[in-house]
């Protein structure tokens, strides 16, 4: 029998404390999103970052993945625990 189940997406919500270019660091009250996970800001949702390491117990760093133009410090950042992929 097998028991793989399909799980809903948990949510992630928090802001954005640093941009150095393409890296970025984002600060979460709660539960960390887990690594390779999607994140959009939360405004339009333009631009996407990929999670790429966990610093502490509420920092991430990830990495943008288009253009960082117009995002700033303490902006919105949203996500699940899905990851990126490929066809």
């Amino acid at each position: 029998m097998n028991n793989t189940q399909a799980t809903d997406n948990i949510s992630y919500s928090g802001r954005i404390t640093s941009i150095r270019g393409s890296v970025i660091d984002i600060y979460f009250p709660d539960e960390l999103p887990p690594l390779s996970a999607i994140l959009t800001t939360a405004e339009k949702k333009s631009v996407v970052i990929e999670v790429l390491d966990h610093l502490d117990t509420h920092l991430v760093r990830g990495i943008a993945l288009t253009n960082t133009a117009g995002l700033s410090r303490g902006d919105q950042v949203t996500g699940s625990d899905a990851t990126l992929t490929a066809p």
